[in-house]
């Protein structure tokens, strides 16, 4: 499974406008309690999003909002008691979280999963994710990435490449007949700077492509299949 994905990472102390180019560390990205404005919008078209460099202009300000949703990020405290040990922000822990967001609720065959959350560390070296949790049947269940899926390192400046590995297991045997295990891949590269105009304001910015590479090793019921 290959994914591309394009991001565009705004610095919250530079808009309106500012020129020359960014970089980004650990106080632009979220803290527990941070609420952002997400917008689904129609495509654009004849925008062309492949296109970057140096001191570029990203204009989406023509774009529309279909519809709109507030998220908001939060503390490990406020998820779940089993999340909260586990995911425990101090520094002998090696799964220590101090942000989390809420994921969608999805259902495993006639099993529901419900209460997803994400749980990340954001340190002065790096952003990573360091697991995930969720109520299977009514149960709490925390899984932990080993080794963390490191998602940005700092400083993020223009030019930047860097590659990182990560690895999760979700044993669900005796209760679903499932078990299964995602090793992944980051390729990160800063590969623009710029200016990014929305229909909001306007903002300095980094554009960063994502390319990840997952494999997925599953085993139902005692049968064993994986998925490139």
């Amino acid at each position: 499974m290959l994914k591309i994905i394009y991001s565009i990472i705004l610095s919250v102390f530079i808009c309106f406008g500012a020129s020359g180019q960014i970089t980004i560390g650990t106080s632009d990205l979220p803290s527990a309690g941070d609420t952002f404005r997400l917008s689904i919008a129609a495509p654009l078209t004849g925008a062309d999003y492949t296109l970057t460099g140096p001191n570029h202009v990203w204009d989406f300000s023509q774009l529309t909002a279909n519809s709109q949703r507030v998220d908001t990020f939060l503390s490990v405290s406020s998820t779940s008691s089993v999340f909260s040990v586990v995911f425990i922000n101090l520094s002998f822990n090696p799964n220590r979280a101090n942000v989390a967001t809420a994921g969608a609720n999805f259902n495993l065959g006639t099993t529901a999963v419900t209460d997803v959350y994400n749980f990340f560390y954001n340190s002065s070296a790096s952003y990573n994710q360091v697991g995930f949790g969720a109520t299977i049947s009514g149960v709490p269940a925390p899984f932990t990435y080993n080794p963390k899926d490191v998602v940005y390192k700092f400083p993020l400046q223009f030019g930047d490449v860097d590659t990182s590995f990560s690895s999760y297991n979700v044993d669900l045997s005796s209760t679903l007949g499932l078990y299964f295990r995602v090793n992944r891949t980051r390729i990160n590269e800063v590969d623009g700077w710029g200016t990014v105009i929305t229909p909001y304001d306007t903002f300095s910015c980094l554009r960063v492509k994502c390319i990840t590479n997952a494999i997925d090793s599953i085993i139902f019921n005692g049968f064993p299949f994986a998925q490139p």
